[in-house]
């Protein structure tokens, strides 16, 4: 098995998300721009399978609450032990340790590696 957020663009912020069962999934709409909403909610798809999820406006998508929206950058993750920023790609640029009272920068970048071509192989090779 495996969890993770699923996303999904909507048009309006009220929405609820059932799986197969007809069981309400937890879910959150985040404002985009003046006309679409991002729908998340948690995924949980088993090995070399799928899952279905439903997808429906609710009563309130007409009139609801505000949503808020995403923050242009600079987001913050924390707890009473640390704060981590993260820039708007969701790169860690620090860490500040509360109870220590030290922060530290950080650049993290992604990278990969092209692995080498071996011979080619007959198909019945083991």
């Amino acid at each position: 098995m495996r969890v993770s957020d699923g996303t999904l663009p909507v048009p309006v912020p009220g929405v609820s998300v059932k799986g197969s069962t007809g069981a309400n999934v937890a879910s959150q709409v985040i404002k985009v721009n003046d006309t679409l909403y991002e729908l998340v909610f948690p995924v949980t798809l088993p090995a070399l399978g799928f899952a279905t999820y439903f997808v429906q406006p609710t009563a309130a998508s007409v009139e609801s609450d505000p949503v808020p929206e995403a923050p242009a950058a600079g987001y913050v993750l924390q707890n009473q032990y640390l704060s981590v920023t993260l820039d708007d790609t969701g790169g860690i640029v620090g860490v500040y340790d509360k109870v220590l009272s030290e922060g530290v920068s950080i650049k993290q970048e992604y990278a990969f590696y092209q692995s080498s071509v071996g011979p080619p192989q007959a198909s019945h090779a083991a």
